[in-house]
């Protein structure tokens, strides 16, 4: 068991930081009537996650860029996605399903 724990020490630190910043931009999304775009930044910063695994395994990188290189590009994916949702919702009208 601990063996495991140690294999995942930074993946689990890094997911622990990153859940909190997405329940706080959640709520905050949320509150502003925004609740599919909350779904929409957190399947872009998988879809960044995804991508850069699989970039790091066709160019055959070096076996640290494994566990550093999903991070920032699952930020800029996230990003990118936010920016997008924003102006998409600005040009419609919000939904009335968010109950807290």
């Amino acid at each position: 068991m601990l063996a495991l724990l140690e294999l995942y020490r930074l993946t689990l630190a890094s997911g622990v930081v990153v859940a909190g910043t997405l329940a706080l931009l959640g709520a905050q999304l949320s509150a502003r009537d925004r609740a599919m775009q909350t779904v929409c930044v957190g399947q872009g910063a998988t879809l960044g996650v995804v991508v850069a695994l699989g970039l790091i395994h066709f160019f055959a990188l070096p076996e640290w860029t494994e566990t550093f290189g999903p991070f920032p590009v699952a930020l800029a994916f996230s990003a990118v996605t936010y920016l997008l949702s924003t102006r998409l919702a600005r040009r419609q009208s919000s939904s009335k399903n968010t109950v807290f």
